[in-house]
């Protein structure tokens, strides 16, 4: 007797679709900046304009809220840098992490698959209690 994929104890077989895909790379190499001729005063001054001008009084509470104030203030200090710090003509190609950067990375991708490994579980056990509730039904 021949028992065909997933129906060896009498149950239905599950198929998933998980639409994921990677994060894409930047086209463009990050800007590298010369800090060391950096006018810090001129910093200062033009963040403080550029923060002043952006809304901070009403509450983040919403998922767009954050990625609107995240990008506002992620554009003032791009903003104030670029008018404050020369660029330097090289791009950052063949930065070398130190040994605290690299262990900092291993145990973000470690707590990365454990939550990913986590949250996988309970929706699988999700899956299975639906299933198993629409079987008794």
């Amino acid at each position: 007797m021949q028992v065909s994929l997933g129906l060896r104890e009498g149950h239905k077989p599950l198929t998933l679709d998980l639409n994921t895909s990677a994060d894409s790379k930047p086209l463009l190499p990050r800007l590298s900046f010369n800090f060391k001729t950096a006018n810090w005063q001129l910093y200062r001054r033009n963040l403080n304009n550029l923060l002043r001008n952006t809304n901070t009084s009403q509450p983040i509470k919403t998922v767009q809220q954050i990625e609107y104030f995240t990008t506002a203030l992620t554009d003032c200090i791009v903003s104030a840098t670029k008018s404050s710090i020369k660029p330097t003509s090289q791009t950052l190609k063949n930065f070398k992490p130190s040994k605290t950067t690299k262990k900092l990375i291993e145990c973000k991708y470690r707590a990365y698959r454990q939550w990913k490994n986590i949250n996988m579980s309970i929706i699988l056990t999700s899956i299975r209690k639906n299933i198993t509730a629409a079987n008794y039904s």
